[in-house]
C-alpha cells in the first residue's frame, strides 16, 4: 500500500515539475528569439528602412505582454459594466477577452459538437471588456495597429503575422535578398511555434481521473495510518499522524500548483519587462555597438605604424663605439704599461708595426726572428 501510494505521489510530482521546466523552457526561448530578430533588425536597419525596423520593434516587444494575457487571463482586463472602475472614453479600448480554451471545457466542447453535427452555432455573445490604451502592452503597438490588434481572436499570433508581413514587404536590394527574408521569417516562426508549445501546457491538464485517484488513496492511507501506530506510539499517535499528513499533502499541493507553470508559479511579468528592456528600453545604448568608428580605427593604425618607423630610425641612428685600450708592446712581446710616460718614452724606439695573424696581433719584428729559428738547421 505504501509502495502504491509513493509512486502515484512520485509520478504525479515528476510530471508537474516536467511541465514547469518545459514552460521556463519556452520563454527562454522566447527571449532570445527577441533578442536575436531584434539584432539582426538592427544590422539591416538600411534595407529595412527605420520607420519599418520601429514598428518591428515595438510589436516585438509587444509580443509577451499578449501571450501572457492569452494563457492567464484576465489579468488587466475590467467588464464594461464594471461600476467599481470608471472608463474614460478617450483613454480606454474596448476588445473582448483573449484567452486560451482548455481541454477540459465541457460547455466549449458540447458548442463545437453541436456545431460539427448540425452546422448551426451556438456560440453565446462574449463580454466586453476595456482597458487603458495608456498602459502595456497596448501603448507600445502602433497606433494604426492597435484597433486591429485589439479586434483579433488571437492577438499574439495577430503580431506575428505582422511582423511577417512588414518583413515579407521589404523590397529586395544587394544586401537584402531572399536569404536574410528567410533568415528573419525564420525567427518570426519560433515565436508562432512559442504560441503553439505555451497553449499546449495551458490547455491539456493533468487527467481528472488521476488527480483524484491519487488524492483518494492519500486520504484514506492517513484515515488508516493512527490503527497502526496508536499501540506503539500511544498518546503520540495524534502528533505524528499531523506531521505525517503535512509532508504527504505538502507533496500533492506541489506537483497541483506547477503543473499550469503559467499560473503564478514562474514570474512571467520580469519576462516580458526584460525582453522589452532589451528590445525598446536599451536602444540607444545598444546602438552604440552597431557604430564602427573605421576613420579613428584607420587614423590609430597610421600613427601606430609611424612610431614604429621613428623607434627604427632612431635605433639606426645610434652611434655603436668601441673605446680600444692603447696596447704597447715591446720587442720581447711585452705589454707595456701605457699609462707610464718614462716607459711609453722608452720603449717607442723599438715599437715595430703591428700585423694580425691567426694567434691574435703580434708585433713584425718577433715574426721574423722565428722564421729565422725554424730556417736554422
Amino acid at each position: 500500500m505504501v509502495s502504491a501510494l509513493g509512486l502515484l505521489l512520485v509520478f504525479r510530482t515528476n510530471s508537474a515539475y516536467q511541465r514547469f521546466s518545459e514552460g521556463r523552457k519556452i520563454w527562454e526561448e522566447i527571449l532570445s528569439t527577441a533578442r536575436d530578430l531584434s539584432r539582426m533588425g538592427k544590422l539591416y536597419e538600411v534595407q529595412l528602412g527605420s520607420s519599418k525596423l520601429r514598428r518591428i520593434n515595438r510589436l516585438l516587444a509587444a509580443f509577451p505582454y499578449l501571450l501572457r494575457f492569452r494563457i492567464r487571463p484576465n489579468s488587466i482586463m475590467k467588464k464594461i459594466d464594471d461600476p467599481d472602475f470608471v472608463r474614460d472614453p478617450e483613454c480606454s479600448l474596448i476588445l473582448y477577452q483573449d484567452h486560451a480554451t482548455n481541454d477540459s471545457d465541457a460547455e466549449a466542447a458540447a458548442v463545437a459538437t453541436d456545431e460539427e453535427t448540425t452546422g448551426i452555432s451556438r456560440r453565446k455573445p462574449r463580454e466586453l471588456y476595456w482597458v487603458d490604451k495608456r498602459s502595456l502592452p497596448w501603448r507600445l503597438l502602433p497606433s494604426k495597429a492597435m484597433d486591429d490588434c485589439a479586434r483579433a481572436q488571437n492577438r499574439p499570433l495577430w503580431v506575428c503575422d505582422r511582423m511577417a508581413k512588414e518583413l515579407h514587404s521589404t523590397p529586395d536590394s544587394d544586401r537584402f535578398t531572399a536569404r536574410e527574408r528567410l533568415a528573419f521569417l525564420g525567427k518570426v516562426d519560433k515565436l508562432s511555434a512559442a504560441i503553439s508549445a505555451c497553449e499546449r501546457i495551458h490547455q491539456t491538464v493533468v487527467p481528472l481521473n488521476y488527480a483524484r485517484h491519487a488524492l483518494r488513496s492519500l486520504t484514506m492511507w492517513l484515515l488508516s495510518l493512527p490503527f497502526a501506530l496508536v499501540k506503539d506510539l500511544g498518546l503520540m499517535t495524534g502528533p505524528a499522524l499531523f506531521l505525517m499528513s503535512w509532508m504527504l499533502f505538502g507533496v500533492y499541493e506541489i506537483g497541483y500548483s506547477i503543473e499550469d507553470p503559467f499560473q503564478g508559479t514562474l514570474r512571467l511579468s520580469i519576462l516580458c519587462d526584460a525582453i522589452r528592456r532589451d528590445v525598446l528600453g536599451d536602444e540607444i545604448i545598444r546602438n552604440t555597438a552597431f557604430s564602427l568608428d573605421t576613420e579613428m580605427s584607420v587614423n590609430e593604425d597610421r600613427n601606430t605604424d609611424d612610431d614604429d618607423l621613428e623607434n627604427d630610425d632612431d635605433d639606426d641612428e645610434e652611434d655603436v663605439s668601441v673605446e680600444i685600450e692603447e696596447i704597447v708592446i715591446d720587442e720581447v712581446g711585452n705589454i707595456a704599461d701605457s699609462n707610464s710616460t718614462d716607459g711609453l718614452n722608452g720603449i717607442s724606439n723599438f715599437l715595430t708595426p703591428l700585423v694580425v695573424n691567426g694567434a691574435g696581433v703580434v708585433p713584425m719584428m718577433m715574426m721574423d726572428k722565428e722564421k729565422e729559428r725554424t730556417m736554422m738547421p
